[in-house]
């Protein structure tokens, strides 16, 4: 097994682990912050200090024609050829590196291409040239074994890092907050937020100049599996620092090392182990979250904990009263039933029957949350 990571500054270095640095710019990375001087001396740096290691060039932004267009403009004030390679996500930017240098080409697929097919069509379209292939985490571990053993280019997998749910090269964030002038001015923004479809919070949500991006709360780690990534065929491990807030030169690559330096974050193994893709049709089938007309009330819009559970009425033709017992469906698929002890309408006010009420308020009830059905519960009885 091999190590990949990021080059940030000049203490990278220092992880003799790590015999393959990825660099890049502002321009050409999506999470880069350096400016293309500072990359220049990084990478002067590393053949000082570490003459035995690689150096690769990054460009993994999506992009649209005039975008792309930008990009090989300024390509032309960077020497490429100073790099042992360049990595490359968008395939517009693959078959320009292909056409336009002789340089070995790392394909990264990260953002889908999971069929193997697919997969090795590229690779036969890049030929020789194509050194290294960085495959979706989406694989689990049985996948990765079929693939590797496929494919004729060694592959390349994240091992810790942040998991990317969503990518647009769109601006998402910036226009939907509220900021002072001077503050959209800035090249990155950063914000927090909750689903309102379950009960997950804390998403991160980023925007810099190449588009959105929505991370998992949880990181994503394989430090604990590290020998069953090396049997899957995997050949190269990276690990991306970059959005951790830790320093590389501090990373030994054990669990126990990595949550004694970010003790309060928590990590998941993502689809190595199973692939949970499907697990969300079994719920889409759940009876428990069918609507039935003849004793559906509502749905869920907000819920303050210790207080109350707000609930839009959808069906006029319910007639809830006071002492009536109600069955929330959550979106996960779980159930809570109530005895309705009180109601309020949206003035507080106490009622015991609904009226002409669109939304009524009845007592908090723990893991409900936004979205989950409301029924009638005596049909069921």
């Amino acid at each position: 097994m091999r190590f990949t990571s990021y080059l940030t500054k000049a203490s990278d270095l220092q992880n003799k682990k790590v015999d393959n640095f990825i660099l890049s710019t502002s321009e050409f990375g999506r999470f880069s912050s350096l400016a293309t001087e500072s990359c220049f001396e990084l990478l002067k740096t590393g053949r000082e200090e570490r003459p035995d290691a690689k150096y690769l060039f990054e460009w993994d932004c999506l992009q649209t024609q005039g975008v792309f267009e930008n990009k090989v403009t300024a390509l032309s004030e960077i020497d490429l050829n100073l790099f042992d390679g360049v990595r490359v996500a968008e395939l517009g930017a693959f078959n320009w590196v292909l056409e336009n240098t002789t340089l070995p080409i790392h394909l990264i697929l990260e953002n889908g291409h999971h069929n193997l097919k697919g997969i090795q069509t590229w690779e036969k379209h890049a030929g020789k040239r194509l050194e290294r292939i960085v495959l979706s985490l989406e694989l689990p571990k049985e996948v990765l074994k079929k693939y590797t053993s496929s494919l004729k280019t060694p592959v390349e997998l994240q091992v810790l890092g942040d998991l990317l749910l969503f990518y647009s090269p769109r601006s998402l964030v910036k226009n939907q907050l509220s900021f002072d002038k001077d503050v959209h001015e800035k090249k990155w923004y950063e914000a927090k937020a909750n689903s309102e479809e379950s009960p997950h919070r804390g998403f991160t949500l980023i925007e810099n100049k190449h588009g959105s991006f929505m991370l998992n709360p949880k990181k994503q780690s394989l430090l604990q599996v590290l020998d069953e990534v090396s049997e899957s065929g995997v050949k190269f491990l990276r690990v991306d620092q970059r959005l951790l807030s830790v320093d590389l030169n501090k990373l030994t690559f054990s669990q126990e090392n990595l949550q004694n330096l970010l003790p309060n974050e928590r990590f998941i193994r993502g689809y190595f182990k199973v692939n949970k893709t499907d697990k969300i049709f079994v719920k889409l089938k759940n009876h428990r979250l069918q609507r039935r007309d003849e004793n559906f009330v509502g749905t869920v819009v907000d819920v303050k904990k210790d207080q109350y559970v707000a609930i839009k009425v959808e069906n006029q033709q319910m007639k809830l009263t006071l002492n009536k017992r109600i069955e929330f469906a959550t979106p996960d698929g779980k159930m809570k039933s109530m005895l309705l002890r009180s109601m309020k309408n949206i003035s507080l006010e106490d009622i015991d029957s609904i009226r002409d009420e669109k939304i009524i308020l009845v007592p908090h009830t723990s893991g409900v949350s936004v979205k989950t059905r409301v029924n009638l519960a005596e049909a069921h009885i």
